[in-house]
């Protein structure tokens, strides 16, 4: 697994490097750390900026480096210097590379992150083709200073939210680790612009019932599968009607969550110019961290083309 951590001067390299020890990781993890000078790099050659620019990123990542070897056994950590946009550089270089996961932090949860565009985590979150983790310092909003024992993840029935779920039962978390599987039932539309007819009302009812039933198997499916793994004591389950992101913020403030964990899939860039997904959105407004797990198109293609060939269709000889 490669797991590209980004860190600068700031109070954000704190929650980022704390978000990934606090994790355990697969042996021979490849842990890369990197640090972007910002700016033209014959810009600071000629003002000679880059001298004290350089010893700063040498012992930034030298400190979180020594770390992450001390911390987490049998890891690989290289360390890697760029010079220019940190935003571009962060997503060119977990595409290059590639990584799994890019780790940034984030410690601004004002109306400065959520009103200003062109943050790097946004950015980050908006252009990365892999998964992304938004890590914030915990001890700022939670009592308990143990970090990501307790997970919320938010399920549906799409095949991103199936990768979700996968990767988070394929990680390993410390045995106190509580989990709360939520499905959120999105409100029918109820703007007619006429009086329905009890037929119309009728159908609603039908079909938000059935809906119902579906997401309920759902949540159980997907919370026996976490009970089987970790025991039915740190399993908890809920589904609640509302707009996605709004119950998921609110339900994880409620329970005191250290991360959300959402599916997302990686889109074409003109899609990701638009800023109304439900995981970036939860992403900039949430308290605690939040792990945007991003299938790529091929991943998503193979996943439905598996489950098209687990229905056997009978053959015309009859086997």
């Amino acid at each position: 697994m490669n797991i590209l951590v980004a860190i600068d001067s700031s109070a954000a390299t704190h929650a980022a490097l704390s978000a990934t020890l606090a994790r355990r990781w697969p042996a021979g993890t490849h842990f890369r750390v990197l640090t972007v000078i910002p700016g033209n790099l014959r810009d600071k050659f000629s003002d000679g900026g880059i001298s004290s620019d350089l010893f700063r990123a040498h012992w930034l990542i030298d400190k979180a480096s020594s770390e992450i070897e001390s911390l987490i056994e049998n890891s690989v950590v290289t360390g890697e210097i760029n010079v220019g946009n940190p935003a571009k550089s962060i997503v060119s270089s977990a595409e290059a590379w590639p990584a799994d996961l890019v780790v940034v932090g984030s410690h601004e949860r004002g109306p400065s992150e959520k009103l200003f565009t062109g943050s790097v985590s946004k950015s980050v979150m908006h252009k990365a083709n892999c998964s992304v983790l938004l890590a914030r310092n915990l001890a700022e909003t939670h009592s308990d200073c143990s970090p990501m024992n307790r997970v919320m993840l938010a399920v549906d029935d799409s095949p991103y939210s199936k990768a979700a779920v996968d990767s988070v039962l394929n990680s390993t978390w410390p045995e106190n680790t509580c989990f709360y599987i939520l499905s959120v039932m999105s409100p029918l539309y109820s703007g007619f612009a006429y009086e329905p007819s009890a037929l119309v009302t009728n159908w609603a009812l039908e079909y938000q019932e059935e809906r119902h039933r579906e997401v309920e198997e759902l949540v159980l499916r997907v919370s026996r599968r976490f009970e089987n793994a970790f025991g039915s004591a740190h399993v908890e389950r809920g589904i609640i009607d509302g707009f996605p992101e709004v119950v998921i913020l609110k339900t994880a403030r409620d329970w005191d969550a250290h991360l959300i964990v959402v599916g997302s899939h990686g889109r074409p860039d003109i899609a990701k110019r638009f800023l109304g997904s439900v995981s970036q959105t939860v992403a900039m407004n949430a308290d605690c961290s939040v792990l945007i797990v991003r299938s790529s198109i091929a991943q998503i293609k193979r996943m439905k083309e598996r489950s098209r060939e687990s229905i056997k269709l009978p053959s015309a000889s009859g086997f």
